[in-house]
């Protein structure tokens, strides 16, 4: 992937989930942090992803095909329809954070 001249380094798995995700029609967009992603090695990436509300079910589905695990948060500050899920690259070289959001948290 590229952002402007830059050349985007991000995780299999992260380019694995975008492409499936596209595959099985979901709607999504990657929304926080893009002016980031130019700048990190690889190992740093955290993906925000804003989907629709139609589509959690789907994007559960998906993200557990792919391994990914959800984090419970217990903490009182717990925001609803906020998700947080993580996956292990399959060599254990980095760990790829997907924070699922169904609206728009400011």
């Amino acid at each position: 992937m590229t952002s402007g001249t830059e050349e985007l380094r991000l995780p299999p798995l992260a380019v694995l989930l975008a492409s499936t995700l596209a595959d099985r029609g979901l709607n999504f967009t990657h929304w926080k942090s893009n002016s980031r992603l130019g700048m990190l090695d690889g190992h740093e990436v955290e993906l925000d992803l804003l989907i629709e509300s139609t589509d959690r079910d789907a994007m559960r589905a998906t993200l557990g095909d792919l391994g990914f695990r959800k984090a419970v948060s217990f903490h009182p500050s717990h925001v609803p329809d906020v998700f947080h899920y993580y996956g292990l690259e399959s060599d254990g070289s980095c760990l790829v954070p997907a924070h699922v959001y169904q609206r728009v948290i400011t």
